[in-house]
């Protein structure tokens, strides 16, 4: 609701939301002998950009979540949100877009990945992607702060555009 994300089932023209979030893999990167590093397989992220990344000046995350961040690596690759929120959106699942993309139909949907938590479990990152047709689409990187017991954007940025 606070990035404006018309999904809602009341409202016209919603566009769809995938009931699964996706997995975002933490690589650690590797250094070739040329000095190279090649960057992370679309979909997954480096450990030192969350690590070193900062957001209005500070460290978002610390090295003291380094190792929390790669233990979620062993998250599932997707999460059914809940029931109770599914039913208030334009629902769908990813492998309906993606046959719809196949057949030649159109499509309409975001795609949010399971979360990155710190640590403490106060600061979180999410991609989210827009999906709209063959050369339409976006992609934002998001980071989240848990401020009086409700989780806040932070930060956002663009990943991808097409």
């Amino acid at each position: 609701m606070q990035d404006s994300l018309d999904v809602f089932k009341n409202r016209p023209n919603a566009i769809m939301f995938c009931q699964e979030l996706k997995k975002i893999t933490i690589e650690i990167p590797i250094k070739r002998k040329d000095g190279l590093v090649f960057p992370p397989i679309p979909g997954n992220i480096y450990i030192g950009n969350l690590i070193n990344d900062k957001v209005k000046g500070e460290k978002f995350f610390t090295s003291k979540d380094s190792l929390t961040i790669l233990e979620q690596n062993s998250n599932p690759e997707k999460i059914e949100i809940d029931k109770s929120l599914s039913e208030k959106i334009n629902s769908t699942t990813f492998e309906i877009e993606l046959e719809k993309r196949k057949n030649g139909k159109e499509y309409n949907f975001y795609n949010l990945s399971i979360p990155i938590f710190s640590l403490d479990r106060q600061k979180a990152f999410v991609e989210l992607e827009h999906h709209c047709g063959s050369l339409c689409g976006s992609g934002k990187g998001i980071y989240l702060k848990k401020i009086n017991g409700k989780w806040k954007i932070v930060e956002t940025w663009r990943t991808w555009i097409s």
